[in-house]
């Protein structure tokens, strides 16, 4: 049996012009919340990390992805472990 990976066209470049949030959600939950837990992150933070990532590409619009340059997942998995390292800066700060 081939062993599934994320790496498939559909994954790499979503349409997020007709993807509402609740399929981008249930598409990726599982890809970025394993990347948040590589960043050894509990879950409450790996749960916030998503969130942050969710908001930055749906609310705020701050979504700059280039298919020449690299795939959607490797912008997703960089986008997460971005905003993880960023709560544990804000973590020892205020800790």
């Amino acid at each position: 049996m081939a062993k599934k990976t994320f790496q498939n066209n559909a994954f790499d470049y979503p349409n997020l012009s007709k993807m509402s949030t609740d399929e981008f959600y249930s598409t990726y939950k599982n890809f970025m919340l394993a990347v948040a837990r590589q960043e050894k992150n509990d879950h409450y933070q790996a749960d916030l990390a998503i969130d942050d990532v969710m908001l930055k590409i749906f609310e705020k619009h701050n979504f700059h992805f280039d298919p020449k340059k690299s795939t959607f997942s490797n912008y997703l998995a960089t986008a997460v472990r971005n905003a993880c390292r960023s709560l544990k800066r804000r973590d020892r700060k205020y800790n």
